[in-house]
């Protein structure tokens, strides 16, 4: 229901979240919050003493029409500060503007290095700081593998939840100046139909580059590999106190890659999701954020994708939440422990261990040393990319490393008996 326009999708089924979750997944929970834009429920009068401020970094010039729509509808007790990188932006957007808006307003000419990162902490930082909430946003060029509908959809996700218009402002900000506990505020993460950031990895290639950053911050928070990056794209609104560590820092636009910038693996790419942590370490919670009538569309949308995804999953025996969750935390497993152990054998050449193989081989802390098969199995598995051995050709070996039985439920019982024979117990079962 909604309390005073906001509502909190973070309690509406405890069993269900319960069952989703690990009590340490649960302690960092990114607790949904959809705002109502309809009514407003925080007086203009009220507004005036949040001392809020919207920062905005724009470089496409084709897109200064879709973002001025949304900049138009902040209200005018926001100090709004916009960045750009040409002369003939900068002229472009003030003479849109010009007349339109009673804002106290700035744009600004920045060096071309460091994007919307480089806005955030060396154009705008000083005056970021002097702010109690802040929203930062930037625009986004069609790159890597995603098409124009998905770069609209990564724009319009971002834009729409974090500016829808003046109603929803109003009520966010009352959000953030209610719940004393909340630092940050992250729209959800898009999607489309080849964009699969909110079902992929986040960390991307990021993950060591994170926790370097952290420790040069002083983050004071666990930043765990099997966590994800719960946000990606610099775009939030938060109260600056939760981001004290990284506005401390007098950053420079030399800190930051020179163009044309790597597509992973930078500094960039490590800030843009170091942000959640680092409202964590600063003892602040984290909500995602989304106004109402998107969040009745994704959760349509959501639907119909769970369902085309267990028509799929069946095909493998995985028909409910329960069994989804214990192939997810079985792979989790199975992950750590190969981690753990460094160099592994795969027991099982079929279908199986193949799949084992796959799921492993692209991580750079496993080494799979080949493959094991019962004696006399040897000649009817040939094509591997590793290579194949027979049992009692490594009994000896096998115990030095670790071993992952990928067999099927037959296999492996006919199997686990001569493995004890052998001396070895410390396997797991795939």
């Amino acid at each position: 229901m909604y309390s005073k326009g906001i509502m909190s999708m973070a309690s509406e089924n405890d069993y269900l979240k319960k069952v989703l979750f690990t009590n340490e997944e649960l302690n960092e929970f990114i607790n949904i919050k959809i705002i109502n834009s309809v009514e407003t429920i925080v007086q203009k009068a009220d507004m005036a003493e949040k001392k809020a401020a919207v920062f905005v970094h724009l470089y496409y010039e084709e897109l200064i029409p879709f973002c001025i729509n949304y900049i138009l509808s902040i209200p005018e007790e926001i100090d709004i500060y916009i960045s750009v990188v040409t002369e003939k932006m900068k002229k472009q957007i003030g003479d849109i503007l010009a007349g339109k808006v009673n804002h106290k307003i700035r744009i600004v000419l920045k060096e071309n290095r460091g994007r919307d990162i480089s806005s955030l902490l060396v154009t705008f930082r000083k005056k970021i700081v002097n702010y109690q909430y802040v929203c930062f946003i930037h625009d986004k060029g069609i790159s890597g593998n995603n098409t124009k509908e998905d770069t609209e959809i990564w724009m319009k996700t971002l834009w729409d939840n974090l500016l829808r218009d003046k109603t929803y402002i109003s009520n966010l900000l009352y959000l953030l100046d209610e719940n004393k506990a909340l630092g940050l505020l992250v729209p959800p993460i898009p999607y489309g139909i080849k964009l699969n950031c909110a079902f992929d990895d986040l960390w991307g290639g990021n993950y060591e580059n994170i926790t370097e950053l952290a420790n040069k911050l002083d983050i004071n928070y666990c930043i765990k590999r099997d966590s994800n990056a719960y946000s990606i794209s610099t775009a939030f609104w938060c109260r600056t106190e939760a981001f004290k560590k990284i506005f401390d820092k007098e950053w420079v636009y030399e800190d930051f890659p020179d163009e044309p910038m790597p597509i992973d693996g930078t500094l960039n790419h490590a800030i843009e999701r170091i942000l959640t942590y680092t409202a964590f370490g600063a003892g602040y919670n984290v909500s995602m954020v989304m106004n109402d009538e998107y969040a009745a569309r994704q959760c349509e949308n959501m639907y119909k994708l769970l369902g085309l995804s267990f028509k799929v999953l069946r095909q493998i025996s995985v028909d409910n939440i329960e069994q989804l969750i214990g192939v997810q935390r079985k792979l989790s497993n199975c992950l750590e422990y190969a981690v753990n152990k460094g160099k592994v054998y795969i027991y099982g050449a079929g279908k199986k261990g193949i799949e084992c193989y796959a799921y492993l081989a692209g991580n750079k802390n496993i080494e799979i040393l080949g493959f094991i098969v019962s004696d006399g199995q040897k000649a009817v598995n040939t094509s591997h990319l590793s290579p194949i051995y027979e049992l009692s050709e490594l009994s000896n070996s096998i115990i030095n490393h670790g071993l992952i039985i990928a067999l099927n439920d037959i296999n492996a019982k006919s199997v686990l008996p001569i493995l004890k024979e052998n001396g070895i117990t410390d396997y797991f079962l795939y």
